[in-house]
């Protein structure tokens, strides 16, 4: 296992030398599309990263029941579920963002950069929320824990809701 790359040799080479778009150009068509503003580029990486992070972990989830004649249609509609589920959210809370992004969501389903990561990575891998680098919180299984936990989905719910201009639920 020494010859593997570790989490942090594996982010800095994703940056730049291996980056899909840069390197193999990969995914060119909505990486050009959106780059007139920040906040729409913003959007879209936000966008395909919720859909590559979801997608992936699914695949990892799934990939011993995957028949390989039909793992890229199971990677497709996978995919598009969570581009709907985005596209959803953005029509939702960002209307206007919605549409000046306009068709460039929805090509989120076809981006190669995601197929072929759930072809390359997900569905030969296991699911690994954390790299091994990090520490066993096991602090995390016990009751601490569990109010740790709830303090931080509390904190984000009271933050959500101040952002929309409502009142905190604690």
């Amino acid at each position: 296992m020494a010859d593997q790359p570790t989490a942090a040799e594996r982010f800095i080479q994703g940056i730049l030398p291996e980056n899909p778009v840069y390197r193999q150009l990969l995914g060119l068509c909505p990486t050009l599309a959106v780059t007139n503003s920040l906040m729409a580029a913003v959007t879209m990486a936000g966008a395909v990263g919720f859909v590559l992070l979801c997608a992936n972990v699914i695949i990892s989830l799934i990939r011993n029941l995957l028949k390989p004649h039909l793992r890229i249609v199971v990677f497709t509609l996978t995919i598009a579920t969570f581009v709907t589920i985005a596209d959803r959210l953005i029509a939702a809370y960002l209307y206007q963002m919605s549409k000046t992004l306009g068709p460039y969501i929805p090509l989120i389903i076809v981006n190669c950069i995601i197929i072929c990561r759930c072809e390359v990575c997900a569905s030969k891998h296991g699911l690994r929320v954390m790299p091994a680098v990090w520490p066993d919180w096991v602090i995390m299984v016990l009751p601490p824990g569990a109010f740790l936990t709830f303090g931080l989905l509390l904190g984000t719910v009271n933050w959500i809701v101040a952002r929309r201009g409502g009142k905190k639920i604690a």
